[in-house]
């Protein structure tokens, strides 16, 4: 009777109680994922938010010689032609703003309890607070004249799609 009890619990696992067939090295596994997910989240991410940077300048180049339109005509142009060395230079500002974010919402915790839709509302939700955060802070240092604003909210609306796709990437490789 106590066995077919106890194999009726190995079955049907119970929280705090280990199966007898569970391996012992489940646990080592799972602390590995999220050592691993917590060290080298934030530096695919630095990369990754860095690339769709670059690549943000470039669309926006090449979308300011395909639309030189404007709504109103007149003598100025739609959109100006980028300063890149000040905004390669605001790299140094923009890729730690947007880590020290997705750190804050807590995208780097462990994939089994942020599900796809919760991890794609964190990323969002930190991407917003990160280029409000940067907004205030060129605002603050007086770059604000010199800085595209399409650029950043183009770089918002690209970084929130490369960023959860690499995470997806990232969690399925761990």
């Amino acid at each position: 009777m106590a066995s077919l009890a106890l194999s009726f619990l190995s079955d049907y696992p119970i929280p705090g109680i280990r199966s007898p067939h569970t391996p012992p090295r489940l646990h080592v596994i799972q602390r590995t994922q999220i050592a691993s997910l917590r060290l080298f989240g934030p530096l695919i991410d630095a990369l990754v938010v860095t690339a769709t940077y670059l690549v943000a300048m470039s669309l926006r180049s090449a979308f300011r010689l395909w639309w030189p339109y404007d709504l109103i005509p007149g003598e100025t142009e739609v959109f100006n032609p980028l300063a890149s060395s000040l905004h390669i230079d605001l790299l140094i500002l923009v890729v730690p703003v947007w880590v020290f974010f997705l750190r804050q919402q807590r995208t780097y915790d462990l994939p089994r309890q942020n599900r796809t839709d919760l991890l794609f509302i964190k990323i969002t939700r930190a991407v917003a607070l990160a280029t409000t955060a940067l907004l205030a802070l060129f605002f603050v240092l007086g770059l604000s004249e010199g800085v595209s604003r399409s650029l950043i909210i183009a770089f918002a609306a690209l970084s929130c799609i490369t960023i959860f796709i690499a995470r997806r990437v990232m969690i399925a490789v761990i």
